[in-house]
């Protein structure tokens, strides 16, 4: 699956922990695309911390949630709707002529946003199993090399080492 079920109580922790690592609080801004797994746990957990949120989305909110969301289940669709109904949660909807550059273009604009909010220094908190290679255009290797081509830093979360599959620890 797009996201094992069975490691959501742990990502979440580990996201927590991340985030408190980071000593990110009110007046600080997190930046996802709330698709279903890693995202929304992200937000989730920034929320809980007091930042506020831009969502950037690959197309309309109906695209997003058939693309990226419901195609896991009714209860990412919930949290998505919660998500995105709160007062510290602010959604663009991003278009393209093609959707094969759709996602390249969200992550560019969700870095340039990035930037233009911390010039000093954007850190990407990316979740990913290290021990698969199945990333496309747009996915978390093209944001994880544009965030790092801008002089950023990649913290890691590893679903393999989560997992039990790979290093000890989650956080790289």
């Amino acid at each position: 699956p797009r996201f094992p079920p069975d490691l959501e109580d742990r990502v979440r922790v580990e996201l927590g922990r991340a985030l408190d690592s980071m000593e990110l609080g009110c007046g600080d801004v997190g930046i996802c695309g709330a698709a279903c797994g890693g995202d929304l746990l992200f937000a989730g957990e920034a929320l809980d911390r007091g930042l506020r949120l831009e969502v950037f989305l690959g197309g309309s909110e109906d695209h997003h949630l058939e693309h990226s969301v419901s195609f896991a289940g009714e209860d990412w669709v919930t949290r998505y709707r919660i998500l995105t109904g709160s007062t510290r949660v602010a959604v663009r909807c991003l278009s393209s002529s093609s959707e094969e550059a759709l996602y390249c273009e969200v992550n560019q604009a969700m870095l340039e946003r990035a930037i233009r909010l911390a010039p000093t220094g954007v850190t990407l908190l990316v979740l990913q199993d290290r021990s698969s290679t199945a990333d496309g255009p747009g996915g978390t290797g093209d944001m994880r090399r544009r965030v790092l081509a801008a002089g950023g830093t990649v913290r890691t979360l590893d679903l393999a080492a989560l997992r039990g599959d790979g290093p000890a620890g989650g956080l790289a």
